[in-house]
């Protein structure tokens, strides 16, 4: 098997986890988002840290690229807030595919803050997604409120930040560290708003959310590796396979079947996706 070929299976194991993961926030019930993450970030905290002393990795950067970390972890830790209450207050589907829009809100934060040029193309790209989000959303169907939908775009925006602090960090930070510092920074600052509205979880509840965190790990580092072996302009586009596993999952968890504007919403969204990554591949 090539490299591109391995990138690729580890960016479908990525996928896959990542939808087992939200899965499994979604089934570890009405907990607040912060509990859930604190849980979460346990698992990844330990099993980073590991991989941080193994490498001989610095646990918090350096000093010149501190600011941009503590930007990304903060933009994480809000990023992972907004989709989980999305995913507990909508169907699943939707709420993923919405926050699958961070790829083509990249490209804006990237013109803004790197200088990169946003081509005509772009624009064309960003309109077939909006619609897509118009139908997704369906402001007009009355099928839920309006509130989670405006959480999960706001999870994109988010992601979309995150993105544009990683690529700044390309080639200054190792994974090990990056990975390490936002679960410590996010875990931290859970901790507060955990403690105000601390809700003892049942047994099951607590094993189901321990179970997301090492699902969550798996997600991390498999799509770490998944760029070392390959350029992101080459299989970033797999990541939306995710959509498939998170529809699936949803329908044998809870039998919910989006409806076709749904799905005409999700195929406009990857087609703008698409087009974004065509465009990146072809540069």
């Amino acid at each position: 098997m090539n490299n591109k070929n391995k990138g690729i299976l580890l960016i479908l194991i990525s996928s896959l986890f990542g939808a087992i993961t939200l899965t499994l926030i979604k089934l570890g019930g009405n907990i607040p988002v912060y509990e859930k993450s604190f849980l979460r970030n346990v698992c990844t905290i330990m099993i980073s840290f590991y991989a941080l002393k193994k490498a001989n990795d610095n646990a918090f950067g350096k000093k010149g690229s501190r600011k941009i970390l503590i930007l990304r972890a903060i933009c994480g830790t809000l990023s992972v807030w907004t989709s989980y209450y999305a995913i507990s207050h909508m169907i699943i589907a939707n709420a993923t595919v919405l926050t699958k829009l961070s790829p083509i809100i990249t490209i804006v934060f990237a013109s803004i803050f790197l200088k990169e040029r946003i081509k005509n193309i772009h624009i064309v790209a960003f309109i077939i997604a909006f619609v897509g989000v118009i139908f997704v959303v369906n402001p007009t169907g009355g099928h839920y409120d309006i509130l989670p939908s405006l959480m999960a775009i706001g999870s994109a925006f988010l992601a979309a930040g995150v993105a544009t602090c990683l690529r700044f960090l390309r080639g200054k930070e190792s994974a090990n560290t990056i990975v390490f510092f936002y679960a410590f920074v996010s875990m931290i600052s859970s901790v507060p708003l955990m403690l105000i509205h601390f809700k003892i979880p049942t047994i099951s509840e607590f094993l189901i959310l321990l179970l997301s965190g090492l699902s969550s790990t798996v997600t991390q580092f498999s799509i770490t590796k998944a760029y070392k072996y390959a350029k992101a302009s080459e299989i970033s586009i797999y990541n939306y396979s995710s959509i498939i596993f998170i529809t699936i999952l949803g329908y044998l968890v809870w039998g919910t079947i989006p409806s076709e504007g749904s799905f005409l919403g999700y195929i406009l969204i990857v087609i703008g996706a698409i087009i974004i990554f065509l465009i990146k591949n072809k540069e």
